[in-house]
């Protein structure tokens, strides 16, 4: 084989092993659309935590590799055969070249490793729980450092998560539909919400939480505890957790007391009921003299909001809010101005549980409406497109 034959074979040898680096890790890095590197701390993203480290970590080395490793590794690929191939006789040039190349392919290899020895280092002097060092999931199990991912305090690995913020209440962490361990996070920036949940033993000291409800304070949620029966209570806790972890499609319930517009229309979207319009009553404006009409919740009271998520939850059906505490009403003072009253719209769902569940008064009402009266003492009164509902504060 002649001097030239070997440059060329060198060449291609050194170009078939560098393409087959990236024919392998580009897709990979590819996956990612989001090419920012800290994904923390923006207006609006999570603060950032500890959890945050590796993974910005494992996003600069993805961004450095695409970016700056790529195109040097290439042109020094170039270069160094461009050398090779045009050292003629010249076997200084040769060595050179062969010098780039394998510097290039050694760089290469070193920097595809990079991910195993920042791995080892990090179970080396990672903590250490049952023996094993580095990150671990919930089932004990250790995790590759660049599949933790940050959700504020809470390091989530794969299917679980573990949490690392120091202010915690209980233990473990979410897996599956349910939540073991019943541990909730409180970072000091986030507001918290209390988690009413039921606890049942599984095997030798574990436990499975079910989340039953959420209230806005503990001593919402503990009400709501107490009234339970005695069996049922027992096995209920109240937790609090952090509003960005809140368990989904279960009632999350308003406050108690008068409340603002956005609480009772976020409460009621959450728990999906509608309101029939979107915007509140200009002040001091009946509803009736509005272009379009209006329906406000400003000043509705948590109780009948909370009402209306029961009713909805029970009757598993659609539900929509058609009156709140805008002007325009013929009610006293225990109506919808206060906020004990709500008007919700008729449809054959609604029509057929009120009817079929609650019991008939014998008396209309003054206007001549049919009155049914649920078990706790709500009364819905039958108008012609509408239920007019009153009776979670004041009966009538």
């Amino acid at each position: 084989m002649t001097l030239k034959s070997e440059q060329f074979t060198l060449f291609l040898s050194t170009l078939l092993l560098v393409g087959i680096f990236f024919i392998i890790a580009l897709p990979v890095l590819a996956q990612d659309e989001d090419t920012s590197i800290v994904q923390c701390g923006g207006p609006t993203e999570d603060p950032c935590t500890i959890c945050d480290i590796p993974v910005t970590i494992d996003r600069l080395i993805d961004y450095v590799i695409k970016n700056f490793v790529t195109p040097a590794a290439i042109l020094m690929v170039m270069v160094g055969g461009f050398m090779i191939l045009t050292a003629g006789p010249s076997p200084q040039r040769v060595e050179t070249g062969k010098k780039i190349l394998t510097s290039t392919l050694i760089g290469i290899l070193i920097i595809f490793f990079s991910w195993m020895i920042v791995n080892t280092i990090l179970v080396v002097l990672g903590t250490s729980r049952g023996g094993v060092g580095g990150f671990l999931g919930i089932d004990g199990k250790f995790l590759p450092w660049n599949e933790l991912q940050s959700t504020g305090d809470e390091c989530i690995l794969g299917g679980g998560s573990v949490t690392t913020s120091s202010d915690t209440t209980g233990g473990g962490g979410t897996a599956g539909g349910g939540t073991t361990g019943g541990g909730t996070v409180k970072p000091p920036s986030e507001p918290t919400k209390f988690v009413l949940s039921s606890n049942a033993q599984v095997g030798e000291g574990g436990s499975f939480t079910t989340p039953v409800a959420v209230y806005s304070s503990k001593q919402e949620c503990e009400a709501a505890r107490a009234a339970l029966p005695l069996l049922q209570r027992a096995s209920m806790t109240c937790d609090e957790t952090r509003i960005s972890q809140l368990p989904k499609d279960i009632p999350e319930y308003a406050p108690s007391g008068a409340l603002t517009a956005k609480v009772a229309r976020d409460t009621l979207e959450k728990n999906k009921i509608t309101v029939n319009h979107p915007n509140e009553c200009p002040a001091g404006t009946r509803y009736q003299d509005v272009v379009g009409s209006c329906t406000s919740l400003e000043g509705i009271l948590g109780s009948t909001v909370n009402g209306v998520i029961d009713f909805k939850n029970a009757c598993k059906c659609s539900v929509e809010v058609t009156g709140g505490t805008e002007l325009g009403h013929t009610d006293g003072p225990t109506g919808h101005a206060s906020g004990q009253k709500i008007d919700l719209d008729r449809n054959a769902a609604i029509d057929k549980y009120i009817t079929s569940n609650y019991t008939k008064d014998p008396k209309k009402r003054s206007d001549g409406a049919t009155l049914y009266r649920s078990p706790t003492g709500v009364v819905f009164a039958q108008e012609s497109n509408h239920w007019d509902v009153k009776g979670w504060d004041v009966q009538f």
